[in-house]
């Protein structure tokens, strides 16, 4: 699954499936949180996948030691390309 930075691709070069891991009241209580970034970002990455997303863009990993779970998690677009 390929991860494109901010800014690489315009807006018109993709159609949004879902934002990942936010967007609903679920994420306020649960997401994924493994212990390292590069496990979060294949859960992230898997979940956009099983969606039918050929990609993700606007990928962020934040590590929350000492928040609600501990761990990491990251959100992002999964997206269409055209």
């Amino acid at each position: 699954m390929r991860v494109f930075d901010t800014g690489e691709l315009t807006l018109d070069r993709y159609t949004v499936i879902e934002r990942l891991w936010t967007g609903t009241w679920r994420a306020s209580f649960w997401v994924p949180t493994p212990d390292d970034a590069a496990s979060a970002t294949a859960a992230l990455t898997w979940k956009a996948a099983d969606l039918g997303a050929d990609a993700v863009v606007n990928l962020h990993c934040v590590n929350d030691v000492g928040g609600w779970g501990g761990g990491y998690y990251c959100y992002g677009l999964a997206i269409k390309l055209k």
